[in-house]
């Protein structure tokens, strides 16, 4: 047994490691010469003494108060609780360097006397702990430079958990959709109204495309804080980190390109259009005038097109073409009856919006026409040919 006890001594004495043991009455039963370097003391200088009594013989010694004051604390919290901690040290070296230690503080029960003890070991990882150190000021400065990045770039930049609650929301990410970052973190993207109604469903889906780890890019509409409909793309990428995962997005503003595209597209139909009318007046006169209402009807956004000629011998405009959904109801002709002899009457080129709007007040529900209209006196200036164009 004494064997043993030498042993265990000898292992305790020669350790790079520290080792103390400490008490009910608070006091050092046991140190090794590492743990004893911590207080700039000899082993034997601090044995079956409490830290007050330390503190007492070598009031200038700074080590040693250095030292206490972070033990302290963990030693009196393991007797309380009764349970391990876990803490790091500062430690003032023999050079008047520092040196880190990682601490594990145990209580240990005595199987005699039923009184607790507190066993601590500490290990130098300040190689370790300089390392992580400069490793975190590196990711934050990179952190800062990517966010210092992203102020300045057109694109937003906005973070989630794997709740898909926001976590990070950038300056840029405020301009477009107006939300502050105090008002975006923690939140979902429907809750303040980002997304409509109709468009739920197909965020829920690029959600679950996120949560299964895939990465998606998407264009939709959202809604800004004063309620103007934005067309954004949205560029998402997973960063897993173990079992858990968080969404970065970088988000592009396209409502001016999707404008412009939509004008693009209405000029190419305004020039099929031209096309189709060109097409048709190289044909047979009597080929003329279908082809080019069904050129408009299909090419511009308009429910139905007409044409009515002047028959200058009748005096009346009579109807040459039709197309698209134009009612039969004799009521209605007769009111585009009248509407095209006005418009005959000025002999010019005009555009008249409010045809819904005067068939109300004119008409209401009833009223009655002819498949003709009458044209003012004295139609002596040709009035050609007259297209009454409905909005859909």
């Amino acid at each position: 047994m004494q064997e043993v006890i030498n042993w265990f001594q000898s292992f305790l004495s020669n350790s790079v490691d520290a080792f103390l043991e400490y008490d009910r009455q608070d006091k050092y039963i046991s140190i090794n010469p590492v743990a004893a370097s911590w207080m700039s003391l000899e082993p034997d200088e601090a044995l079956n003494k409490t830290n007050e009594e330390l503190l007492e013989l070598y009031p200038n010694n700074p080590a040693l108060i250095n030292i206490v004051s972070q033990i302290e604390h963990c030693l009196q919290q393991v007797f309380r609780t009764g349970e391990k901690r876990l803490a790091i040290h500062e430690v003032t070296a023999a050079d008047g360097g520092v040196k880190i230690y990682e601490t594990a503080y145990t209580p240990v029960v005595d199987g005699e006397s039923g009184k607790m003890r507190v066993f601590a070991v500490g290990r130098d990882i300040t190689r370790h702990y300089r390392w992580q150190q400069q490793k975190t000021q590196e990711l934050r400065r990179s952190n800062h430079l990517l966010w210092l990045n992203a102020a300045n770039s057109p694109l937003a930049m906005v973070g989630w958990d794997e709740d898909f609650r926001i976590i990070q929301w950038s300056k840029r990410a405020e301009q477009i959709f107006g939300w502050t970052t105090e008002e975006m973190m923690g939140k979902h993207f429907g809750d303040l109204g980002l997304v409509g109604e109709e468009d739920r469903e197909k965020i829920g889906a690029i959600e679950a495309e996120l949560a299964a780890g895939n990465s998606t890019t998407s264009i939709h509409r959202y809604y800004t804080k004063n309620g103007d409909a934005i067309w954004c793309r949205w560029f998402n990428s997973i960063i897993g980190s173990g079992d858990t995962f968080t969404v970065l997005s970088l988000v592009e503003d396209i409502t001016d390109r999707k404008r412009l595209e939509a004008e693009k597209s209405q000029a190419a139909r305004l020039t099929a259009m031209v096309a189709g009318v060109g097409i048709a007046l190289t044909k047979h006169p009597q080929d003329i005038l279908l082809p080019c209402c069904e050129a408009m009807v299909q090419n511009i956004d308009i429910a139905a097109a007409q044409i009515w000629t002047l028959n200058v011998h009748k005096n009346i405009l009579e109807v040459q073409a039709t197309a698209g959904n134009y009612s039969k109801n004799e009521v209605f002709e007769s009111f585009i009856h009248s509407k095209i002899g006005e418009i005959a009457a000025r002999k010019q080129p005009y555009i008249d919006c409010g045809f819904a709007e005067g068939w109300r007040e004119k008409y209401g529900e009833g009223g009655a026409g002819e498949n003709t209209a009458n044209v003012p006196q004295d139609p002596s200036n040709s009035v050609g040919t007259v297209g009454d164009l409905f909005q859909r």
